[in-house]
């Protein structure tokens, strides 16, 4: 008998493919989304901001580790927070490539939002831990569940955001040319004072730390916003120059300090990387060619007289940006002239800056830079062979021995080898750099009386080579900021109080020209105080008086009109009663007691100091820029 075959086996079921995982996802979406910020940071590091550019990789590093920790533990609590940190990070990032056109930054803007939501959708699915115990307990996976987790870590981004500007970093706009050219203002087609540093019609927009001093001490050449005591509705852009506890001086364009109860003034000087922050560059500036004065021959020649250092001189030529001398009928010698006195309105500057780089094209002779002015005579020497040296001869005695001569270390040039030269005369010193490095430094000035030029002396600044041939590029000529007094060359400053000015000191409404008014009212009220250029006679106020009086109903000018008190609002004041009904109480009229004797306002108090200017972010031709 036949046994039944037994029946087939049915088909096993095809293996599913495992769903993506998506905190996975979102974490490497995350990390992935730092990519373009990486390139920002090494173009800071590249351009020499090395405090910016290691802020910029710092922040990378944070929320690189919180995509790390997402990518490993894919726990509830790891999605959540690193959700919340994408979202932060796709609003930054588009704030960004909004501002500033970088198209990349949108991509790492929606990266970012796409790990928050896949984050987001992760932190109520049961994951197993690294631990290998078993998962809790499921959440619904639907829309609402959804929505709601993103809707969490929206509201916890604009919360950063918000924490962020209130009590760490605030955006400004500079509207005004006191800054200039250190921080640009709104350009006015006849009075700007710097049009050539101008990338478009609009003021530099900034980001102050407010947080900065809630870990250190305000620092002299600090530049900083701060409420104007006399309209605390507006805030100033200013740089620290005198601190609590001393007296500050301005003395022949630079400053000088005396501490509380000391009797000599001694000068402050700038520490070198603030101050090479703040040269003034005379070199032409053209967007479309920006060599300054190496663009072509007719500019060169403009600014600079070639001339021989004795007898027949050899040749030169401006070529891709370069100045190069060759030999011409056996002669090797050159040195050129600048031809402008330096200056700022008509005053003559003796603070400057010659830099340059270096190469020598023949293997034996000398190249030399000699600095003439008020504080006397500088030379450089730099030798194939012999010794390199800064020297320095006081006023009145230039053409004799040197008061001092430093050797410039071990530097010996060489054909084939480039050099960067800083010459820097400032603040009562004479600083000379190769390759960034400070080979030799003179301090000829620590007192007022150790300066001995009142500003009308001979000034003259050379370059060149003898028996030499030389390649010089990247030719930088600038002068320093001099300080001009007004109502009074010094300060006395008390505790907790300091005193702002502008860096464009003939343009900057600062200390140097603060003016209190402070008028008494007869019905009891607190005195107005407002700033001297706020008080105004009525037939002097124009526009604003008049859209004062439509407001109130007024048919009798006041006769004193102030615009902005140190509240910000306008008063209208007179002097007797004008009997028509129109004081009533709470309303900005009144009549005056007394108007006190104007006063000096040049003392900012340290509450009133919102935080430091850290960066220019935009305009694009200016993007993160360090302020310094």
């Amino acid at each position: 008998m036949a046994e039944a075959a037994p029946p087939d086996p049915a088909p096993a079921p095809a293996p599913s493919r495992p769903r993506p995982d998506p905190a996975r996802l979102g974490a490497a979406a995350l990390a992935l989304a730092q990519v373009p910020w990486i390139w920002m940071g090494v173009v800071q590091f590249r351009a020499g901001k090395t405090g910016l550019g290691g802020w910029v990789l710092a922040s990378l590093l944070v929320v690189s580790t919180i995509a790390f920790m997402a990518w490993r533990d894919r726990t509830s609590r790891a999605c959540g927070r690193a959700s919340a940190v994408a979202w932060f990070c796709a609003l930054l990032g588009a704030f960004f490539a909004y501002k500033t056109g970088f198209f990349l930054l949108w991509a790492s803007a929606g990266l970012c939002a796409s790990a928050a939501m896949l984050l987001s959708s992760a932190r109520g699915r049961a994951v197993p831990a690294r631990t290998g115990k078993p998962a809790g307990p499921q959440e619904p996976d639907n829309f609402g569940h959804w929505a709601k987790e993103n809707l969490e870590a929206i509201i916890v981004a604009f919360v950063m955001a918000l924490v962020i500007r209130c009590f760490c970093i605030e955006v400004f706009k500079i509207p005004s040319s006191s800054m200039e050219p250190t921080l640009l203002g709104d350009r006015h087609s006849n009075t700007c004072p710097f049009p050539d540093y101008h990338v478009d019609d609009g003021g530099d927009r900034i980001m102050v730390t407010k947080y900065y001093y809630a870990l250190g001490n305000v620092e002299r050449y600090d530049v900083v916003v701060f409420k104007f005591p006399l309209n605390q509705a507006r805030n100033f852009i200013k740089r620290v120059v005198g601190l609590p506890n001393e007296t500050l001086r301005i003395h022949q364009g630079d400053l000088y300090t005396r501490p509380k109860g000391g009797t000599q003034f001694t000068i402050a000087r700038r520490p070198l990387r603030i101050q090479d922050s703040v040269w003034i560059d005379l070199a032409p500036r053209d967007p479309k060619s920006p060599r300054g004065f190496l663009t072509d021959l007719a500019t060169f020649e403009d600014s600079w007289k070639p001339s021989p250092t004795s007898g027949p001189r050899a040749a030169f030529e401006i070529q891709d940006g370069e100045l190069r001398t060759r030999e011409s009928a056996g002669e090797r010698s050159m040195q050129f002239l600048y031809r402008k006195p330096v200056e700022q309105g008509g005053t003559r500057v003796s603070d400057v800056r010659l830099a340059f780089d270096l190469e020598i094209t023949s293997p034996h002779g000398e190249f030399f830079v000699n600095l003439e002015n008020d504080h006397g005579r500088f030379d450089v020497r730099m030798s194939t062979e012999q010794e390199c040296s800064l020297s320095w001869h006081e006023p009145g005695s230039e053409r004799g021995h040197p008061k001092d001569k430093r050797k410039l270390g071990s530097l010996k040039l060489a054909m084939d080898r480039r050099h960067r030269f800083d010459l820097s005369v400032y603040d009562g010193q004479a600083i000379v750099r190769i390759d960034g490095t400070i080979l030799a430094e003179i301090p000829f000035a620590t007192c007022p009386g150790d300066v001995k030029g009142g500003g009308g002396g001979a000034q003259e600044l050379s370059f060149g080579g003898r028996d030499l041939t030389f390649r010089i590029s990247d030719l930088a000529l600038g002068r320093d900021i001099h300080y001009e007094a007004r109502n009074t060359d010094e300060f006395e400053i008390p505790e907790d109080n300091y005193v702002m000015m502008g860096d464009n000191v003939r343009n900057s409404h600062d200390s140097r020209g603060w003016i209190r008014r402070t008028v008494t009212l007869k019905d009891g009220r607190p005195p107005v105080v407002c700033e001297s250029m706020e008080y105004k006679e009525s037939n002097k106020s124009g526009e604003a008086l008049q859209r004062f009086m439509q407001r109130y109903g007024l048919k009798e000018e006041p006769d004193l009109f102030i615009e902005n008190d140190e509240n910000g609002s306008a008063w209208g004041l007179y002097r007797k009663d004008p009997g028509t009904g129109i004081l009533k109480p709470g309303l900005p009229l009144a009549v005056i007691e007394e108007e006190k004797k104007p006063e000096p306002a040049y003392r900012i108090p340290g509450k009133f100091i919102v935080g430091k200017a850290l960066w220019v972010w935009y305009p694009m031709g200016r993007w993160f820029s360090l302020i310094r």
